[in-house]
């Protein structure tokens, strides 16, 4: 693979990236505009709650993909799916 071939392929994956992140961003944007729907129409105090709290870490979400999108590639300290857990299943 000559020079051309090898930047094409790590701008595709750059450009494959960005389009997950943006994919990602509208799907935690639906979740809170569901979680908001259901909270305000909601009668019971403790499913409010929830919800709300449902909310906040769906926004924490969505920013950090906005900060990946805004090139701070910081490590959230979010634990790697690619790594086992000792003693766990998953």
């Amino acid at each position: 693979m000559n020079l051309i071939e090898k930047l094409t392929q790590l701008i595709e994956q750059e450009d494959q990236d960005i389009e997950f992140a943006k994919l990602s961003m509208a799907e935690e944007e639906k979740a809170i505009i569901d979680y908001t729907k259901r909270m305000d129409e909601s009668k019971d105090t403790i499913l409010k709650k929830i919800l709300n709290f449902l909310i906040q870490e769906e926004r924490n979400h969505r920013q950090m993909l906005n900060d990946w999108l805004d090139g701070e590639r910081i490590d959230p300290g979010v634990p790697d799916p690619k790594e086992k857990k000792e003693g766990s299943d998953i």
